[in-house]
């Protein structure tokens, strides 16, 4: 969880404060900030129940957590950008048996954190779009978020769901919260994928088991 993560990170800190210089792997300045924007993650999205496999876990259908849950978050920010609103629309394509076990508030963190990252950048399109799905595959249950926004740069779509991005102080979306997403999905033994969409913007897939 966040907090196990700002542990890691201070003692990956401590490690290199003991390395000469040169031998350092990242900055410590590097280091400092990531601690802060994880700190900074937990005090704006505080959740009451710790992430854990199987606390606080139920079997939800698909399909319906899904909508419920974009269409919370959706109303909160279309209702205030109202001049270049959002276009959404969802292709459900699991059965009303399909089923995932998630814990629904850490679900929701998920959800929020893909939506908001689309929406943020999306504000900026002519014709913003965003196509939210389901469907199985195989044994799993995927979820997908597809936008026509600018897109991820090729050399960040491979780091993004693995470690929190390094930003500028106004470069906005695509710091931690991608990352914390993967934490989330590890837990509950799922994945996330990211790609490019066609002809351009970006693709998130959650594989649930």
């Amino acid at each position: 969880n966040q907090a196990q993560t700002i542990a890691d990170q201070v003692v990956l800190l401590e490690r290199d404060l003991a390395r000469p210089p040169a031998k350092r792997r990242r900055p410590p300045a590097e280091r400092l900030h990531m601690i802060a924007q994880l700190a900074e993650a937990i005090k704006r999205k505080p959740i009451e129940e710790p992430l854990d496999r199987e606390k606080g876990v139920h079997s939800e259908q698909a399909n319906a957590l899904l909508q419920e849950t974009a269409n919370r978050i959706l109303q909160d920010w279309l209702d205030v950008r109202t001049d270049n609103p959002t276009a959404v629309s969802y292709t459900l394509s699991a059965t009303n048996e399909d089923c995932i076990a998630v814990n629904r508030l850490w679900f929701k963190m998920v959800v929020e954190n893909i939506i908001e990252n689309a929406v943020r950048f999306l504000h900026e399109e002519p014709s913003p779009r965003l196509e939210i799905g389901t469907r199985r595959v195989g044994n799993m249950i995927e979820m997908t978020f597809a936008d026509n926004g600018p897109g991820i740069p090729s050399d960040r779509q491979s780091l993004l769901a693995k470690e929190p991005i390094i930003k500028g102080p106004d470069e906005p979306g695509h710091g931690i919260g991608l990352f914390l997403v993967r934490l989330v999905m590890e837990t509950y033994q799922g994945t996330i994928r990211i790609e490019n969409n066609t002809p351009r913007g970006t693709i998130v897939t959650l594989s649930f088991p």
